[in-house]
Formats: C-alpha cells, sequence, structure tokens
C-alpha cells in the first residue's frame, strides 16, 4: 500500500498558540516576527489546509522539527485495482 505524507496543521496551530501565549504575543504582534498575515496564522486551522511557505515559517519560527508534524497515513487502492 502507498503511503501519503501530510502535514499535522492541529498540532501546528496548537504550539504556535501555545507558544504566543507564553511570549504574551497577540496574534498581529506574532504575525509580524513571523512575516505572515494574522488572519492567515490564527485562522489556518480552521481550514484543515495551508501553503508550504506557511507550514514552513510557522515551523522555523518554533525551532521544531518538520518531521513533528508529519503524518504517515497508507491508502489502501485495492478497490481500484477490481475494476
Amino acid at each position: 500500500m502507498p503511503t501519503i505524507y501530510k502535514l499535522d496543521i492541529k498540532k501546528l496551530h496548537k504550539d504556535l498558540d501555545t507558544r504566543r501565549r507564553q511570549n504574551r504575543l497577540s496574534w498581529d504582534r506574532l504575525s509580524n516576527k513571523i512575516g505572515i498575515g494574522s488572519s492567515t496564522l490564527h485562522g489556518f486551522h480552521a481550514y484543515n489546509n495551508t501553503t508550504f511557505n506557511v507550514a514552513y515559517s510557522v515551523i522555523k519560527y518554533l525551532r521544531k522539527p518538520m518531521e513533528d508534524y508529519i503524518i504517515e497515513t497508507e491508502v489502501d487502492n485495492s478497490a481500484d485495482s477490481e475494476e
């Protein structure tokens, strides 16, 4: 079965919000530090989707390895091969 790698956006946003609160930063101040719009930072978890640039910038700011936010999922294609 093939493996798909996804970004754990919920965990990424949770860690970002935790760091923001620890540093007593508003979303606006945090966005200035990272260089991403505050509405993008505050809301990307609601859509469970983001761009590579946003994810990379947030992970770089958090100083954590990218692997902390990767989810491995195996895809079952057996239904496709039965046709």
